[in-house]
């Protein structure tokens, strides 16, 4: 295999870490955590601007990785474009830039924040990023296996199977219930709507994703407040009842998702939504 012969770095793979910044930022904002949110959000802004080097780099990297289920040619053609376009890249600035990166991700978070987090399809991240290296550099090693990373990640790109990246599985039968067994000890006294969310919440795996699904729960617990406020005769007789519930759902209509404490919001409103339920 290509990624045996060519060593792959995960400190140095802009994709994987910009992945972890955005799990970093999730994880702070169902904590509650605005200095963790903060921190990695400005590391995010400082390093991974469009126009840097690290920022085009990833953004070839989304090309690679983000191209799926599409027919040979057209995964050859952006293969191609990809190739021209990370040649053009000056990648001793791009190493300085990662350096940089590097240092402020220790003095933020640790030495050991990148293996926090798993990542289903880390090879496949892996290889993305030794294909962009081989690209840039022209060492012996990397001109060798480059018709190999070329054909792996073309085989990717034209696969049906797995189209949209899942979040990260346990595999051992007896690690995965003894999982499930310390969530529920944890969050066992939660409605079954809150931890609904708190698991779906936990297994985004994308940044587009973070924003996507609070908007999704925003708008679906909205809906089903307003439906209760219209329809259940409990809330309906009871005229305070009734304009305090209306109020909530019309502050929850108006909140930003992309904020922290979002996910805080939306779970104490999931916590109203099972509680009209528990009633009914």
């Amino acid at each position: 295999m290509a990624d045996k012969k060519l060593k792959h770095n995960k400190k140095r793979n802009s994709f994987l870490i910009r992945e972890c910044l955005v799990r970093k930022m999730a994880e702070a904002t169902i904590s509650n955590d605005p200095k963790m949110y903060t921190d990695a959000l400005e590391i995010l802004k400082e390093h991974f601007r469009p126009e840097s080097p690290i920022g085009k780099e990833v953004r070839l990297a989304e090309e690679l990785l983000e191209s799926r289920a599409i027919d040979d040619a057209l995964a050859r053609s952006i293969m191609r474009a990809v190739r021209t376009e990370a040649r053009k890249q000056d990648h001793r600035s791009l190493d300085i830039a990662k350096s940089r990166l590097i240092r402020d991700l220790h003095r933020t978070f640790g030495r050991n924040m990148l293996s926090t987090y798993r990542f289903e399809d880390y090879k496949d991240i892996a290889t993305a990023q030794l294909l962009l290296n081989s690209f840039m550099r022209n060492d012996m090693d990397g001109v060798l296996q480059r018709p190999l990373l070329e054909r792996v990640m073309c085989d990717r790109m034209t696969s049906h199977h797995g189209v949209q990246r899942a979040a990260a599985t346990v595999d051992d039968p007896m690690v995965y219930s003894i999982a499930v067994k310390k969530f529920n000890e944890k969050y066992g006294s939660l409605a079954k709507e809150q931890r609904d969310f708190l698991r779906e919440y936990m297994s985004i795996t994308q940044k587009s994703d973070v924003i996507r699904v609070l908007a999704e729960r925003r708008d679906s617990i909205a809906s089903h407040l307003r439906m209760a406020a219209d329809t259940d005769p409990d809330v309906r007789s009871d005229y305070m009842m009734f304009e305090r519930l209306n109020e909530a759902v019309d502050e929850l209509e108006r909140l930003d998702v992309s904020f922290p404490g979002a996910a805080d919001t939306l779970m104490m409103f999931c916590g109203l939504v099972g509680e009209i339920e528990n009633v009914n």
